[in-house]
């Protein structure tokens, strides 16, 4: 059986390949921002939802939500992050072994605003994608 930690981090790391193997490649972060680009994207992601399927409590379904921040100096960075991880994103089925994925599901998100609170301020916009997966 594979450990929770494993397992979440199989479905995470392909995300996070995906979205870092285009023009976004070196402004993708997971969580902390080491550098300070004029634009950037940074995902964020829950411990998944967990179903078992078996009698035995093998999880099967396991769902995780990202949020995904897309950021920029000028409102019109944020947007082309935003839109490049769409790209990356709508309907990419990753390859994991031992699990079926489905295609990853755009869910919910909120528009570009601006951050006073760091400086130099920033525009932002977070969407939220979802990929599930089961056993097989």
């Amino acid at each position: 059986m594979t450990a929770p930690e494993d397992l979440i981090k199989s479905i995470v790391e392909p995300v996070l390949t995906q979205l870092r193997s285009g023009d976004l490649a070196s402004i993708v972060f997971e969580g902390d921002v080491d550098e300070d680009p004029e634009r950037y994207v940074n995902v964020y992601h829950d411990i998944g939802n967990r179903a078992s399927r078996t009698i035995v409590d093998e999880v099967g379904d396991v769902t995780v939500t990202f949020w995904v921040h897309s950021v920029g100096r000028e409102r019109w960075q944020a947007v082309w992050c935003s839109d490049l991880v769409t790209l990356a994103l709508h309907k990419f089925r990753p390859t994991i072994s031992g699990r079926t994925c489905f295609p990853m599901r755009h869910i919910g998100g909120q528009p570009i605003k601006k951050d006073d609170s760091v400086a130099p301020p920033r525009q932002f916009g977070v969407d939220m994608w979802e990929l599930h997966t089961t056993l097989g």
